[in-house]
């Protein structure tokens, strides 16, 4: 009878084993499937700094070099990016035909030589000029390099753009740099666009790119909590309602006239502070406000309609607002307002929603070059 009981014990036992295990194995896949769904939902409902679109050439310019960029830019993001102190993030060093990056996580400026008699440029900002959609030798910096160079300038002309900075990124990096001993004749800030955008999700003024998404996950959790969300990022991500901006929260809770005071007040703040320091380390400073798609008043191409018909109203708006309120503002004699320099053509600009032609940046980059020949004592060799 003992022998029976025991028997039975080890079934039962068994079976409740067996049922547990196939518990825990369909909890596994229903977190796997949830994990699934929680990254498709995250991606269609967080907005990005800059919506996303699949640029179409047209008008004069042809490119050949297209294709070579739009893989080397896949290959680029597959990568990731390194971490930096301060800042959060730079490039990681990359070798193709139309982008290079060196190991400061700089990218390539053509023609530029560094000898001890040349006039060090330091160039910071965002993607525009980094230069998102453009070979090595259209960024904003290269057009620069080759204009001064072509005007018998010895100059130097180091890019420090990274995706998606914000100009308080710009400013620390800048600081690092001079920690370093790195010491510029002329620093150059071209941006004011990311502020707005990573204000716009953030519903806050002076933070950087994905606020809340990092924050998330650097916050202290129980460590029970912090496996969890190391096996399933988004699921984890997607319960934390402090990290999902929605649509909706963003048009409810956004007072755009406040908001765009604030972004304003820390851009001009910004400028008081690498003023500041250009006064200590002796270099001159130099700030352009980039022209931005929902603030522009040229002629529109079809395929920018398309793109500013992407971008949320209310963030249209935002980049408005904060327009008209810098114009009010402006009150620095080293910055310059880009905004009108499209206004007179019918090419096509931007090349998504925020990001430049090659035809764009030689705009850009001539009317910088004419600002700093006159600004700046660049002598000739």
């Amino acid at each position: 009878m003992q022998h029976l009981n025991t028997k039975y014990s080890k079934k039962i036992s068994s079976s409740i084993w067996q049922n547990i295990g196939k518990v825990l194995v369909a909890l596994l896949l229903l977190s796997a499937g949830t994990e699934i769904v929680a990254r498709f939902i995250l991606h269609r409902s967080i907005p990005k700094e800059i919506p996303v679109g699949t640029p179409l050439i047209s008008g004069s310019e042809t490119y050949d070099w297209f294709a070579q960029l739009q893989t080397e830019r896949k290959e680029l993001a597959q990568q990731f990016f390194s971490y930096a102190p301060y800042v959060l993030w730079r490039y990681r060093t990359f070798s193709g035909k139309t982008i290079n990056i060196d190991a400061n996580g700089n990218r390539f400026t053509t023609g530029s030589k560094c000898g001890k008699s040349s006039v060090r440029i330091f160039a910071f900002g965002g993607s525009n000029l980094w230069g998102a959609y453009v070979p090595d030798w259209e960024t904003v910096p290269s057009y620069l390099q080759k204009r001064f160079r072509k005007a018998g300038r010895d100059v130097c002309i180091i890019n420090f753009g990274q995706a998606g900075y914000v100009t308080t990124q710009s400013l620390i990096d800048l600081m690092r740099q001079l920690q370093d001993n790195h010491l510029p004749r002329i620093v150059l800030f071209l941006g004011g666009g990311n502020d707005v955008d990573a204000a716009y999700v953030s519903r806050e003024a002076g933070v950087h790119d994905n606020y809340q998404i990092i924050a998330s996950k650097l916050q202290n959790k129980p460590r029970l909590v912090a496996h969890w969300h190391r096996l399933f990022p988004n699921l984890a991500l997607l319960l934390d309602s402090s990290a999902l901006v929605t649509q909706n929260d963003i048009e409810k809770k956004q007072n755009s006239d406040l908001l765009s005071k604030k972004i304003v007040a820390t851009y001009l703040q910004n400028i008081q502070m690498v003023l500041a320091l250009g006064k200590h380390f002796n270099f001159s400073s130099h700030f352009y406000w980039e022209p931005a798609l929902p603030s522009s008043r040229k002629q529109l191409t079809a395929e920018e309609r398309t793109f500013l018909a992407s971008i949320p109203a209310v963030q249209a708006q935002l980049h408005r607002q904060v327009y008209d309120d810098i114009k009010k503002e402006k009150r620095h004699h080293s910055l310059t307002l880009l905004t009108p320099i499209f206004d007179s053509t019918a090419e096509r600009m931007w090349m998504d929603t925020n990001h430049f032609t090659p035809y764009a940046n030689r705009r850009v980059g001539e009317l910088i070059f004419d600002s700093l020949s006159t600004k700046s004592q660049i002598s000739h060799p």
